[in-house]
């Protein structure tokens, strides 16, 4: 839904201001896009990454470890594809499953494994009272503690943070 006219309608508010672009990316992976239904049309994002970074727009992708079908190696597939189109803040958010979505109804089937009680490298990701996807059939609990290590990593690496 990003065009060229609102991002030169961006580029002109931060003249005079700053604004701050957020993108909910998820996932590269299709398949992982696909049982969340959050599908991307990758040569769009990577085409407006490239855009933003021209026009010098702040921004940062957000992306989610714990997804269905997702492993470790997907999860870094991720992040390595974000870091080769320099994007400078990217912020990985542990799954959690709501009541009252179709993940939630189905994630008996997926094989997806919840838990309140969760470890963490101290990111603010992570929620009390909220169950977190922790493991499933593509990765195990060791698998999840190592992409939360690596989300906490990032948080503390963002780029932006050396523009302001």
């Amino acid at each position: 839904m990003v065009t060229s006219e609102f991002l030169n309608l961006v580029a002109e508010l931060n003249k005079t201001a700053m604004c701050l672009l957020k993108f909910g990316l998820q996932s590269i992976h299709p398949d992982e896009q696909k049982v969340i239904q959050r599908p991307n049309n990758m040569k769009k994002i990577n085409k407006v990454i490239a855009e933003v970074n021209e026009m010098k727009i702040p921004y940062e992708v957000s992306i989610i470890y714990g997804l269905p079908n997702q492993t470790l190696n997907s999860y870094l597939e991720t992040i390595e594809h974000l870091n080769k189109r320099n994007v400078p803040v990217i912020k990985a958010f542990p799954l959690m499953i709501l009541r009252g979505t179709e993940l939630y109804d189905k994630k008996k089937d997926l094989g997806l494994v919840e838990n309140y009680k969760v470890w963490n490298y101290e990111i603010d990701r992570i929620q009390d009272r909220i169950p977190h996807v922790v493991s499933s059939p593509s990765f195990s609990y060791l698998e999840w503690k190592e992409m939360s290590r690596i989300a906490g990593y990032l948080s503390k690496s963002n780029k932006y943070f050396n523009l302001i």
